[in-house]
């Protein structure tokens, strides 16, 4: 094996999966997805993560076990969307406003490093599958939107790409406010425009409660305008 730069370990027991990710010389990056053969063989359905990585294309090169048949199954599977139940909907919706009343706090109390995570990471995440939703909404259930936003540049609309140019923030409490509103703005307008293609109710009486709290509370106390 040619000279490691880097070497750790990933891994989401609850999905199955373990990886070993390395740099080697040059900068040449892989991944080493380990899999359980049992699984494998028997309950492949729940090796979801490894399900995303062969979505599109596999090359077999080498086969000790003859699961080559296995891995071309799982390339060729057309894993379908599955639009989001009414309590589905919902709970994301809820969680997102929840976390954006509490990123707030955290700014108001001066947790910067706090407030920053919940603002470009828990948020994000949130956001992410908001988007997700609506394009799934907007061009079917058969539109390819990967997984953990590969590829968000070409499945998300020309609206979504420029909206995103101001969501993400620096280190810094006015930065941080200014993506924490942007977030929620692109998210609500998502969100309000999914559930009407959906045909499911909107929250709207919480949403306006709790962005009615930031705008008393947080402007007063910080005196913006």
């Amino acid at each position: 094996m040619d000279e490691t730069w880097v070497s750790f370990i990933e891994s989401v027991p609850e999905a199955h999966f373990w990886e070993r990710r390395a740099v080697f010389k040059n900068g040449l990056d892989v991944d080493f997805v380990l899999v359980d053969e049992s699984l494998l063989m028997n309950d492949v359905e729940s090796l979801t993560i490894l399900k995303e990585i062969c979505t599109n294309s596999i090359n077999i090169v080498f086969d000790k076990i003859d699961a080559a048949d296995i891995f071309h199954q799982l390339s060729s599977d057309k894993h379908d969307f599955t639009y989001p139940t009414v309590f589905e909907f919902n709970n994301l919706v809820s969680d997102f406003y929840f976390h954006y009343l509490w990123a707030f706090k955290k700014l108001l109390r001066g947790e910067l490093w706090v407030a920053h995570r919940s603002i470009d990471t828990y948020l994000k995440s949130l956001l992410l599958t908001m988007l997700q939703w609506h394009a799934h909404a907007v061009h079917g259930e058969k539109h390819q939107t990967y997984y953990n936003g590969r590829y968000l540049e070409k499945w998300a609309g020309k609206d979504v790409q420029e909206n995103l140019k101001n969501v993400f923030s620096s280190y810094d409490r006015a930065c941080m406010r200014e993506a924490l509103i942007n977030t929620q703005k692109l998210f609500t307008k998502k969100a309000r425009d999914f559930s009407k293609r959906l045909n499911y109710k909107f929250p709207v009486c919480g949403e306006e409660k709790l962005t009615g709290w930031v705008d008393v509370n947080y402007y007063k106390k910080q005196g913006d305008v």
